[in-house]
């Protein structure tokens, strides 16, 4: 595929012609904006949008969408041009169940979370399979500004259990007090809840 050399003016060629599939897949399910959005092509990413007929919510076998790799990757970029998409699926989730916020919340990307919490439609409490939040995974992995980030959302439900526990007990388990004082600010949140520890 094109896309992923990142041959803009090869895939502006291929793409005026009717023939082409944008959205074919390669074995794994991979389209040419999925290795686009991956690699960060933000103009390939661009010109492959250019096309109605291109897909931007097309996953691969793992469920995995470009809006949900960019959104793994940091690529912050790709991300705000797949959101001017108005088909774009903001809370699609792949085959865990993680979402685009999920993902820029376990991985720190703090731009990408404050976009994405931008946009009026986002569900801010969307569990993965395992019933784990972007709020638990943000506290989880320490991240004390996006936990900041996720609790000004008037919508967030702090006590949003994963199959244990609470996203207050995890960052208290692992002796993290910033987060955990955020936490116990927060009505609702208090420590007197089952699972942690008493």
């Amino acid at each position: 595929m094109s896309a992923v050399g990142g041959e803009e003016g090869v895939a502006k060629i291929l793409l005026e012609r009717n023939d082409i599939n944008p959205n074919r897949r390669d074995n794994g399910g991979r389209t040419a904006l999925w290795f686009a959005a991956a690699l960060g092509r933000e103009g390939l990413v661009k010109t492959l949008l250019k096309r109605k007929d291109v897909d931007p919510n097309c996953p691969d076998n793992k469920g995995l969408m470009a809006l949900l790799l960019a959104a793994i990757r940091g690529e912050e970029g790709v991300v705000r041009i797949l959101l001017e998409q108005q088909d774009i699926s903001l809370n699609r989730r792949n085959n865990r169940g993680r979402t685009a916020l999920w993902f820029a919340s376990a991985f720190g990307h703090e731009g990408l979370v404050k976009l994405l919490l931008e946009r009026k439609n986002i569900d801010s409490n969307c569990p993965d399979n395992m019933g784990i939040t972007p709020l638990w995974v943000a506290s989880a992995f320490r991240h004390e500004g996006l936990v900041k980030l996720l609790l000004e959302r008037t919508n967030i439900r702090p006590d949003s259990p994963d199959s244990d526990s609470v996203p207050l007990f995890r960052p208290a388990a692992i002796e993290f007090e910033g987060i955990a004082k955020l936490l116990l600010e927060l009505k609702g949140a208090g420590s007197n809840r089952p699972g942690n520890g008493n």
